[in-house]
């Protein structure tokens, strides 16, 4: 096996006719969501990918990292997607055939350039990978071999991902919620649905997309603002991604943007992305004027008869803790956020500064809740 690293976007773009035959299928890996995040997050950073060929050749695993420079953490790589964007489940992409030899590989490689001897160019002090679920094979064990190469590790609990399995029919989905939620629900159904009061549409041409998108953000600010937060649309660099990587997803037949309308008048929205077999639920937004008739229920209702009428066999809730999951029968997947230093004496320093730091902040934050001043 060896292992390259792509630096700059005209490397990059000759993978991407073969890099989301390495996602297994998972659209927050794929070619359309990643290069796009590079394209509008990439400034004043770093490229970093560890690209893994076969001895023939033949692209077989990608490590998808960026680096960016710090003055007290030196140079720190996080995976692309990472920040605002909030990009779950991106982790090394590889054939299943050569998944041990491409994780084998990229740590050899991480090790060498972390190390001492390391060549300036590719060096690196700190590797941050935030919400990865601690079931990632992959992850557990490119940073097991590096922790056994002598690179520090620290671990934090990261929020639940949560996953709805979806059965065969909505009768069945009624039929493990509790009976207070079941009993609300038949009732927006005798109500809402059964009266025909609801239409359930999806973009389906371009110009469709272009109108849902108005929709979408259009809602998307009014709930957040309605809860006195700015809403993710205020940061014009996530909506200069949003509005690119929307295209990019639906030309691939990657993305559902959907929305409900209630009385002829649409009420909630929803931006998924799909695969053939798990719908992803990213974004949405509701019509806070209409919280009265439950939109939000309205929506998800709508998205999970869509999906098992589309033989989809899971709707993704992603990450976040917020109640309604649970209240759906959501699995709770939890995730770890890991900081891992590079096995050099500079890197292992500015790591111990970082941990007496964050002990200190937690003592003093422990002292402010015992004292009942926070």
């Amino acid at each position: 096996m060896q292992v390259r690293r792509i630096a700059t976007t005209g490397e990059l773009q000759q993978y991407s006719a073969t890099w989301n035959t390495l996602t297994q299928g998972v659209p927050f890996r794929s070619w359309e969501w990643l290069s796009t995040w590079w394209d509008h997050y990439g400034a004043g950073r770093e490229l970093y990918i560890l690209a893994v060929h076969d001895d023939c050749g033949a692209l077989v695993g990608i490590l998808p990292l960026f680096c960016e420079r710090s003055a007290t953490r030196g140079r720190v790589l996080q995976l692309l997607g990472s920040g605002e964007v909030c990009t779950d489940y991106v982790t090394v992409l590889s054939t299943a055939a050569h998944e041990d030899a491409v994780l084998d590989a990229i740590a050899s490689w991480m090790i060498d350039a972390g190390g001492r001897n390391a060549s300036h160019e590719h060096q690196w002090d700190l590797l941050e990978l935030g919400c990865v679920l601690t079931s990632d094979v992959a992850i557990s064990r490119l940073i097991g071999t590096l922790a056994d190469a002598g690179c520090g590790v620290h671990r934090k609990p990261g929020p639940n991902c949560w996953k709805l399995a979806l059965p065969t029919s909505w009768d069945d989905v009624y039929a493990r919620l509790s009976k207070n939620r079941r009993k609300a629900f038949r009732k927006l159904q005798r109500d809402v649905l059964d009266r025909g009061r609801l239409v359930f549409k999806t973009a389906g041409t371009p110009e469709e997309l272009d109108s849902a998108m108005v929709l979408f953000i259009d809602l998307h600010q009014k709930r957040r603002i309605s809860l006195g937060e700015a809403g993710c649309f205020a940061s014009k660099q996530f909506a200069a991604f949003m509005k690119a990587v929307s295209t990019r997803l639906f030309a691939a037949g990657m993305l559902e943007l959907s929305w409900i309308e209630l009385d002829g008048h649409p009420v909630a929205v929803d931006f998924c992305l799909v695969d053939t077999e798990t719908i992803y639920g990213y974004q949405g937004g509701i019509d806070p004027m209409a919280s009265g008739e439950s939109p939000g229920h309205l929506m998800t209702m709508a998205q999970v008869r869509n999906a098992i009428s589309s033989s989809r066999n899971a709707y993704d809730l992603l990450r976040g803790d917020e109640p309604y999951k649970a209240d759906w029968k959501a699995e709770p997947r939890a995730t770890i956020n890991l900081r891992v230093s590079a096995n050099r004496a500079a890197s292992q320093v500015r790591q111990g500064v970082w941990l007496a730091g964050a002990a200190m902040k937690n003592f003093v934050k422990g002292g402010l809740t015992l004292t009942g001043m926070h």
